[in-house]
């Protein structure tokens, strides 16, 4: 608010005015790696916005838009289980992870031919007091699975990748990963991953089913 007063006050040609734009940016960029941290955390201190969500309709509104990642030799394709029940989320958020690790698995194949697979079911859980990643009550869980056959990871790499700031990339988007666990853990939900190097990855996000459901046919959906 006290920025938005002093630009109000200038001109572009005004002493300051461009100091007072970095200003504005770095307080933005705070502002969405607090949010950030925050995902990873876990936060629920707006549960009152979760929303049901059909998570093959996001699916379906995603994969047609990954026509360029085809150019690079990705070969995108999504075997959706129907009826499927749906989950509590933020709609944007959900979207984010989704859209995260199907370009994860895109830029594991590093430029050259290969294939991405997404499949969603669903998954009865038993009572698991603790996984790698998180607790799971006994229940019905939707299962999404984004799996590749690209440069896989070590272990070392696969233990960590979920770890704030962590990452093995030079563009230093570490948060990405660390962000999808926290929006994931915040939905009641954990995230896996197994991987092979030079063998592939799949990684997989059970979410609490908000309603009682079976599952039906299986549908292939190509890009």
């Amino acid at each position: 608010m006290i920025t938005g007063l002093a630009f109000s006050d200038m001109t572009p040609d005004t002493p300051g005015h461009e100091n007072l734009i970095r200003i504005v940016a770095v307080a933005k960029r705070a502002a969405d790696i607090v949010r950030l941290l925050m995902s990873y955390a876990g936060d629920r201190s707006d549960a009152a916005t979760m929303e049901l969500i059909d998570l093959n309709s996001v699916v379906e509104e995603i994969v047609p838009h990954l026509k360029l990642s085809i150019l690079q030799g990705a070969e995108v394709r999504a075997t959706l289980a129907r009826p499927l029940p749906t989950i509590r989320g933020r709609s944007l958020q959900v979207r984010q992870v989704i859209l995260n690790l199907i370009l994860n698995a895109i830029e594991s194949l590093q430029g050259q031919k290969g294939r991405v697979t997404i499949t969603t079911s669903l998954e009865k859980v038993g009572p698991v007091p603790e996984t790698e990643n998180g607790n799971l009550l006994a229940g019905d869980y939707i299962s999404l699975e984004i799996s590749d056959n690209g440069c896989g990871m070590s272990e070392q790499v696969r233990s960590r990748i979920f770890d704030p700031y962590y990452s093995t990339k030079s563009l230093g988007r570490g948060l990405g990963l660390a962000a999808v666990h926290g929006i994931i853990s915040s939905c009641g939900g954990v995230i896996t991953a197994e991987s092979v190097p030079g063998g592939g990855s799949t990684l997989k996000v059970l979410l609490p089913a908000a309603e009682r459901r079976e599952a039906g046919i299986t549908e292939a959906v190509p890009v």
